[in-house]
């Protein structure tokens, strides 16, 4: 495998300075200190959202490096299809409509007779779960109980209903969601990733700035309705909320041509390893905006000072 940043060979300094990074990075997620995750993904639906030709390499690496990939509902082919666009949701609302459309959509889910063999699994192996959804009495205790609850652990209510529902795919979520689907296991990506064209995006999630808490005490703590068994669990997901920030985002393994292209501002980086890894890489985005608008992008999502997910919607 050949390793390229901005489309040229890495040469031994760069190279050295490369796997010292990825040294400590596999150092620090054998701490649990952080997880490296992939995503499997077809090149030519990346030239899509980009809204680069095909073969533009550099037009390419520069917008996937300044953008990232995003959940469906920031790209404008998946945003445009959702005809009542008062059941779009910004990634910061916790509002009762956010939890009654929740309700709604589990509801769906289990009523439906159209499930594949994992959904049906899940029904069976999740009764108390399921039984409970499906009885539309309990919408109004769902929503009014959530609804005195303060913001952060409504967020996370929130956050592990919508995980589910994202994972259910066409009969979830789907295209109305502000999740993106990513992996701990590198075969599962390879898989996702459609055709010879393949690529597949590594990256690492710090758990300093992504706040990962374990919903389930809060979802035990007030009695309300939890599942045991998980959804394709062979797939070991991990759902991103907004998608893969260019922060994280190492680079991406060209399946087809054995090339690994690297995130160019790792190498503008003049802080330590172990800062970048806690903060993720320093990127320049003064023009984020208008670039964004040469994109199939219709809408964009960052973190605020204080790590919470914000977005335009």
């Amino acid at each position: 495998m050949l390793f390229y940043t901005k489309n040229q060979i890495l040469d031994n300094d760069e190279f050295q300075k490369f796997t010292s990074f990825i040294y400590q990075l596999i150092k620090k997620q054998s701490l649990k200190k952080l997880r490296i995750v992939f995503r499997g993904e077809n090149l030519t639906s990346l030239y899509k959202k980009l809204n680069v030709e095909e073969n533009n390499i550099q037009k390419f690496n520069d917008l996937l490096f300044l953008i990232g990939d995003k959940g469906r509902i920031y790209q404008s082919d998946y945003f445009n299809e959702i005809k009542n666009k008062n059941k779009i949701f910004k990634i910061s609302d916790v509002s009762t409509e956010i939890f009654d459309y929740i309700f709604y959509k589990l509801n769906k889910l289990f009523k439906s007779k159209a499930k594949n063999s994992e959904l049906k699994s899940f029904q069976e192996e999740n009764k108390k779960f399921s039984i409970y959804f499906l009885d539309k009495n309990n919408k109004n205790n769902f929503v009014q109980l959530i609804s005195q609850l303060g913001e952060f652990e409504k967020l996370q209510i929130r956050d592990y209903y919508l995980t589910l529902l994202h994972k259910c795919g066409n009969a979830g979520l789907f295209n109305n969601t502000f999740f993106i689907s990513t992996t701990t296991n590198y075969k599962v990506s390879r898989s996702f990733t459609g055709s010879q064209k393949g690529v597949i995006l590594i990256s690492w999630i710090s758990l300093k700035i992504r706040k990962y808490e374990n919903p389930k005490k809060i979802i035990r703590k007030y009695k309300l309705p939890l599942y045991k068994k998980i959804l394709y669990a062979n797939q070991h997901e991990v759902s991103l909320k907004g998608g893969i920030f260019p922060h994280f985002l190492i680079g991406y393994l060209d399946l087809l041509n054995n090339k690994f292209h690297i995130n160019s501002n790792f190498f503008n980086e003049q802080r330590s390893i172990i800062e970048i890894i806690n903060k993720g890489f320093y990127i320049d985005q003064s023009e984020f905006e208008e670039n964004l608008e040469l994109t199939n992008y219709v809408n964009y999502v960052q973190l605020d000072y204080d790590n919470n997910f914000i977005d335009s919607i």
